[in-house]
């Protein structure tokens, strides 16, 4: 066994050490790298998430709206009938 092969495997172990280490956080660049993700994933979602929710509560009142105008519609039909069959017979509507 050759007496340096734990020195070379070691340096290898250092190195690979040193270029992980210079992409992680604690390092200036990787603070900096961090800090801009970031800001950027904290930028994107301040303005998708009100657009969402807001898509979301535009959905909610129409389908409640939707709701309310077939009932209208229905009774508005109801009451249309209501004066024709009056008519029909020759009694006034109230």
């Amino acid at each position: 066994m050759n007496p340096n092969s734990f020195r070379i495997r070691d340096s290898r172990y250092v190195r690979a050490a040193e270029t992980i280490d210079a992409g992680m956080p604690g390092t200036p660049a990787g603070r900096a790298v961090l800090a801009v993700t970031a800001a950027g994933i904290g930028f994107v979602l301040s303005i998708l998430v009100p657009q969402l929710l807001g898509g979301v509560l535009l959905a909610l009142i129409a389908l409640d709206m939707r709701r309310h105008v077939d009932r209208w519609s229905l009774e508005y039909e109801c009451s249309r009938r209501e004066d024709r069959l009056r008519a029909g017979r020759g009694t006034e509507a109230f």
